[in-house]
């Protein structure tokens, strides 16, 4: 067995003596002289890109006068000594983004410096060499039109030294295309918006959202509808309770001031609060009958 770039020796005798040899190994022809004695030999160097496995020399003398050539046959096995590569990678790849690609040449827990590695993904062909540790980094940009699954990653290592076998692995990588997720819903909602536009209906307000909304100051001019009946409903209430009304309050602080002050009032001067804000500030209808109805159950309430 010889390695690539490693040397052996072909020896033999031939008789006659007088007979020119001839030997042809890895492709390549060459003549020899006996000694007197017969014995000759030859070094050979195992070129560099031989191919591993088993390889057949020839050897043989030239014929003269009645001498018949002979041809024997030698078998000269060629091999490589085994890499060993390890690599780490993103573990999701994004269209458009950064993919990165590190790992590790060595043999016989022994780094590997200067080794050919190519990374091939998403279409892009990286080449790097590994450094004196034999470690080896890349990165790849994946391009935005691929489509969202599972694609190949290929890393294959050529060490410098022809001695050793080359190597590749192949693992497959999830990518995820953003912009064909996207693309469907952006889609969808455009149709819906041209074809069915939207309607929108404002939501009438809670009471256990807080809620900014300061009702106008009363005056006398302005007091009319469902704003007078409120104001009228206030001013029972701060007599009652002795808790003003401030310009800084809100419809739902003042009722939660008042709230545990107000007993069974408390119920219907909720209800009124709620219909100021959707008549003033929702722009939804409600009748002044109900709210002066109201009105009369918070003077009835209160009174007893």
């Amino acid at each position: 067995k010889v390695k690539p770039l490693e040397t052996f020796k072909i020896e033999g005798y031939i008789y006659p003596s007088n007979l020119k040899v001839w030997v042809k190994v890895f492709q390549e022809k060459k003549d020899l002289k006996p000694n007197i004695d017969g014995s000759f030999n030859l070094t050979i160097k195992t070129p560099a890109n031989i191919g591993e496995g088993k390889h057949t020399t020839l050897v043989g003398p030239y014929a003269k006068n009645i001498t018949a050539p002979i041809t024997k046959k030698l078998g000269i096995e060629v091999y490589r000594l085994p890499v060993n590569l390890t690599f780490k990678h993103s573990p999701v790849a994004l269209t458009n983004l950064n993919f990165e690609v590190s790992g590790l040449v060595f043999h016989n827990k022994k780094p590997l410096k200067e080794a050919e590695v190519t990374v091939e993904a998403f279409g892009e062909k990286v080449k790097t060499k590994t450094g004196l540790d034999g470690s080896f980094n890349v990165r790849l940009q994946t391009p935005y039109n691929l489509y969202t699954g599972n694609h190949p990653l290929t890393v294959k290592v050529n060490p410098k030294e022809p001695w050793f076998r080359s190597i590749q692995k192949t693992v497959t990588v999830p990518l995820l295309n953003l912009y064909m997720l996207l693309l469907p819903a952006t889609l969808t909602v455009i149709l819906i918006r041209r074809v069915w536009p939207l309607k929108h209906k404002p939501k009438p307000p809670t009471f256990e959202e807080v809620s900014t909304i300061t009702p106008p100051q009363p005056t006398p001019e302005k007091l009319q509808g469902i704003l007078k009946t409120y104001f009228g409903a206030v001013k029972l209430i701060q007599t009652y309770t002795g808790i003003e009304l401030k310009p800084s309050d809100t419809v739902r602080e003042y009722l939660f001031k008042v709230k545990p002050y107000l007993g069974e009032a408390y119920k219907p001067f909720k209800k009124l609060s709620l219909i100021l804000e959707e008549v003033v500030y929702g722009s939804l209808e409600h009748s002044l009958k109900e709210a002066e109805n109201l009105l009369t159950e918070i003077r009835e309430r209160i009174k007893t």
